[in-house]
């Protein structure tokens, strides 16, 4: 049985709040643990911020949906947007910088979803963006 819900989002920095609310609401009443609920936060957070700053080239507003779920023994996390393509498991990253020093800020957030995600899966359908990230719950004790 899939338990799903889902959130419309603007594309507006003001709903990242709201995002953040919903998620930490869908964790805590599904018994997440504390880092598995910070990792999926996070990487929602990330995903659903870079479509704001960087998918739309019109100063128009535009909706974003995120669904959450659970399903075999995993969380499965979709943002959809109608913004420019982009697939971010075809970017190449940057290396580490050497010091902290020659360190920038910025620019770590795909890296992060990557290690934080299990699996993440891109496709561009109908002019839209999906990008899922699916994080596997622990075995039942």
């Amino acid at each position: 049985m899939l338990d799903e819900t889902k959130l419309a989002l603007r594309n507006d920095d003001a709903d990242l709040p709201r995002l953040n609310d919903w998620v930490e609401q869908f964790g805590r009443r599904r018994g997440l643990a504390h880092d598995r609920l910070f990792e999926i936060k996070t990487c929602l957070y990330e995903a659903v911020a870079n479509v704001i700053a960087y998918a739309y080239l019109d100063h128009h507003p535009h909706q974003i949906e995120v669904r959450l779920a659970i399903a075999d023994g995993a969380v499965i996390a979709t943002v959809e947007d109608d913004g420019q393509p982009f697939d971010p498991l075809a970017v190449t990253l940057r290396p580490p910088e050497q010091t902290i020093e020659l360190a920038q800020i910025g620019g770590r957030g795909i890296l992060m979803m990557r290690q934080f995600m299990d699996r993440m899966r891109y496709e561009r359908r109908d002019g839209h963006n999906l990008l899922t990230l699916i994080r596997c719950l622990p075995e039942p004790s």
